[in-house]
């Protein structure tokens, strides 16, 4: 009998290591979709913000710049209008003023739009890595 625990015992070991092993693998593998999941729901909002915002000079629409962010903690892009229009303004201002009005121009809500593109992304990434979880321990 005692022998049998120990066997046991070894099995549900390596059992536990194996397990062990696949949750590491899926982290990792999990990691990389929640990134690509989360850049893909930025490259929405990106294509939102290029098309929707409004154009009277072109000024605002070609002032939308990109820039990369890459932290330990963070990774992504950043969305911005860089520059001034020709009074000396801001064009973050502007597009600021063209999304919320103001008491004489009606808001465009260009920006709310695009970032509402965002919503859910929390839990299609949720979905993404139930279903992989899943998947692993299935097979």
């Amino acid at each position: 009998m005692a022998v049998e625990i120990v066997r046991s015992l070894e099995e549900i070991d390596n059992k536990v290591k194996g397990l062990n092993k696949s949750l590491r693998e899926s982290s990792a593998e999990t990691k990389e979709l929640d990134k690509a999941l989360k850049l893909d729901g930025k490259s929405a909002v990106e294509s939102a913000l290029r098309s929707g915002t409004p154009v009277d000079t072109g000024n605002l629409a070609g002032s939308l710049t990109k820039a990369d962010i890459s932290t330990s903690k963070k990774y992504g892009y950043r969305l911005s209008y860089e520059g001034v229009d020709k009074y000396g303004t801001s064009l973050e201002k502007v597009a600021n003023i063209l999304n919320y009005g103001s008491s004489t121009i009606k808001p465009r809500k260009f920006v709310t739009k695009a970032i509402r593109k965002l919503k859910g992304l929390d839990d299609r990434a949720g979905k993404r890595f139930e279903t992989k979880i899943n998947t692993d321990f299935t097979e």
